[in-house]
């Protein structure tokens, strides 16, 4: 089984086939063999086939530049440095695609640890980083790296029989229902500097606090999340105590109109039970510890994600905007009603 991107590029899971082969929703290995040889692809309007090709860092101010002027929406940029390439080429890979010798599409692939779906551990690596060159698009590389990444991936032997993740942004439910994804996180959010100054006790929370934590809310409430990693190593990730409350904020390398910098927050849960409740006045405390002038806070609706089912002011619960969780090369205990406790970032 591959991707299935190739042959239509918007499918984001597994079959309806494969669903029924494995009615006993456990964890199936859905990948049996690597595509055996790497693709090319042939534009229309260049001689010329193009191939993928591992980055290196050579490469990286190239990557970082090519982010800078093409991964962006209506009202955000991506900002990051090669030191940050180098630091992502480390922890894992980076597919490129060359014309004329010019970056014009890459996609990410970096190694997770200690990652369980349902009851079940295996390695996994997550999935993010495609970009296509605005003026090739609609042309099928975005689905040609994905066929791309299916190779590379299965060469890996430490990778051959992983879980894969993928979130993927949806304007609407109806468009995210229909991608089967594992769960669906609405989000709120909110300007930083319009948050009360609780009278809370903050501090910064060293990686040794963090990883006990963790480890034990997700050892005592691993039942609740179909997708489930304790790995607190992420270095984008800024991590504070307030009070009793554990919170993890990432920073997403993205730049909204008016300058303000995206927060996204990616950890929140007491370290006593009930570990998912009254989480909005630590998250706003903590918010207000970043090293910003001018920030944004996205939350969601998602228990460790800051379980901001209803937040109150001055928190805005976005209308559009859903981020969908979707695993490849497995098939997942739980559809649509699953959560993630998953404190890592995205590119």
């Amino acid at each position: 089984m591959s991707y299935h991107f190739f042959s239509d590029p918007e499918y984001a899971g597994p079959q309806p086939f494969d669903i029924f082969k494995f009615w006993d929703k456990g964890g199936h290995t859905l990948r049996k063999n690597p595509r055996k040889t790497l693709p090319t692809m042939q534009f229309s309007d260049y001689k010329e086939s193009v191939i993928a090709e591992l980055a290196t860092s050579e490469n990286s101010k190239e990557i970082a530049q090519f982010w800078k002027l093409y991964y962006k929406g209506e009202d955000w940029g991506f900002s990051c440095s090669w030191a940050d390439v180098e630091r992502w080429l480390k922890s894992g890979f980076i597919l490129i695609i060359k014309r004329d010798g010019a970056i014009v599409g890459t996609f990410v692939c970096h190694y997770l640890k200690g990652v369980f779906c349902g009851t079940f551990n295996s390695q996994a690596a997550l999935l993010d980083g495609l970009v296509i060159a605005p003026w090739l698009r609609g042309q099928g590389l975005a689905s040609y790296l994905l066929a791309a990444m299916d190779h590379f991936v299965y060469l890996k032997p430490e990778l051959s029989q992983s879980i894969l993740i993928w979130f993927r942004e949806h304007s609407n439910r109806i468009s995210a229902v229909t991608q089967n994804p594992i769960s669906i996180l609405e989000y709120s959010y909110a300007k930083i500097s319009s948050f009360v100054n609780h009278d809370l006790p903050v501090e910064k929370a060293n990686r040794e606090l963090v990883d006990g934590i963790v480890k034990t809310i997700s050892n005592k409430s691993n039942r609740d999340f179909t997708l489930l990693s304790s790995d607190t190593s992420d270095p984008d990730v800024y991590w504070y105590l307030v009070e009793k409350t554990l919170i993890g904020i990432a920073f997403t390398h993205r730049i909204a109109t008016g300058d303000y910098t995206i927060w996204e927050l990616v950890f929140a849960a007491n370290i006593t039970e009930p570990f998912f409740d009254n989480l909005q006045r630590p998250i706003e405390k903590a918010a207000q510890q970043l090293p910003c002038s001018r920030g944004l806070l996205f939350g969601s609706n998602g228990k460790s994600r800051g379980n901001l089912q209803n937040p109150t002011t001055p928190w805005i619960k976005g209308t559009a905007g859903l981020l969908t969780t979707h695993v490849y090369n497995w098939m997942p205990p739980t559809f649509l009603s699953g959560d993630i406790f998953f404190p890592h970032s995205c590119i």
